[in-house]
């Protein structure tokens, strides 16, 4: 006597040709762009903005200047704007330096 074909149960998940190197390269490639999209959102953040857009002047706003700025970086440089600013000069950009501890 002949058996009967058994009807495929269709809820039963097929056999996967995912092997455990195509899966560690896989995880791998998920991470390293990701790692690389942080890395470019990074670089974005640190561009430089011109003085127009950072509504920059060269006097000082209400007692806040570009020598007291975490920004500045002396000798006319700003992490932030573009072009030289002076150590009076002010924009909308400016953070405060942080009060060094243990400085008495």
């Amino acid at each position: 006597m002949r058996k009967k074909a058994m009807p495929e149960n269709k809820d039963t998940p097929e056999k996967s040709n995912l092997t455990r190197r195509k899966f560690m390269d896989r995880v791998m490639l998920t991470v390293a762009g990701g790692a690389a999209l942080m890395l470019a959102g990074t670089q974005q953040a640190e561009a430089k903005v011109s003085k127009t857009a950072a509504k920059y002047r060269s006097s000082p706003k209400m007692g806040k200047s570009c020598g007291g700025c975490a920004k500045y970086m002396g000798n006319g440089k700003c992490s932030a704007v573009k072009g030289t600013v002076s150590k009076n000069g002010y924009c909308n950009l400016y953070a405060a330096k942080k009060a060094k501890r243990g400085s008495y």
